[in-house]
């Protein structure tokens, strides 16, 4: 249906309400939505923000040039330039994930990351709080040299097991390895992981085999 002006101006109030409730930054654009096209987003942002919470607490952050909200099905589209940010208990950076376009199911709190999809995970995080004037920084830092980086084309975020999932071909690099394969598992900083499948190189040092035992002299 064609939005008259006084329309447009209670939608924009029912924006900002949006904006407030899900904690999101960003400006509402207006959009018609035709009634025969049911699956296309009841709202639509530019600039867009949205914090995870767990136990009361920020632990994450998706932001995205565009977000479509869809209020009758639980979900939210989250496309272009899309970024998430990860904290842990501390307030310090675990993980950032980039990726094309993100699915987020309010409900079940789980996301789906699909396109060019790239997590960049720290190894020892060195405590810098939410918030922070340095957090910028480690995120540069990490950008620019992760620890850990998986490369794929689609991933899940399951929120019941806290656990990342992928059933597609990955590529992981650790600091001494580099691994390829079709399924992987992991806890969201990347530090506890499983790969199906896997093949590739490594630069750890082999385990030093155990001693002989001594012989006894006859």
């Amino acid at each position: 249906m064609t939005l008259s002006s006084q329309s447009r101006r209670v939608r924009s109030l029912t924006a900002l309400a949006l904006l407030l409730a899900l904690g999101c930054g960003g400006a509402p654009v207006p959009e018609s939505i035709p009634a025969a096209q049911a699956n296309r987003p009841e709202q639509v942002f530019l600039e867009a923000r949205v914090e995870l919470q767990e136990g009361g607490q920020v632990r994450g952050a998706i932001t995205a040039r565009r977000m479509e909200q869809q209020r009758r099905r639980s979900l939210i589209r989250m496309r272009d330039s899309v970024e998430v940010v990860s904290w842990d208990s501390l307030g310090r950076v675990e993980s950032l994930t980039l990726c094309d376009s993100l699915l987020y199911r309010r409900d079940r709190q789980d996301l789906t990351a699909e396109g060019n999809v790239r997590v960049l995970a720290a190894s020892d995080p060195k405590g810098r709080r939410l918030g922070d004037a340095a957090l910028g920084a480690d995120l540069g830092a990490l950008r620019r040299k992760p620890p850990f980086k998986l490369i794929t084309s689609r991933l899940d975020w399951v929120q019941r097991l806290h656990k990342i999932q992928t059933e597609e071909r990955i590529t992981f690099y650790t600091p001494f390895d580099t691994l390829r394969g079709v399924g992987f598992r992991s806890d969201r900083n990347l530090r506890n992981w499983e790969i199906d499948s896997p093949e590739g190189v490594t630069h750890r040092a082999p385990a030093p085999r155990p001693a002989a035992p001594a012989r006894k002299a006859s």
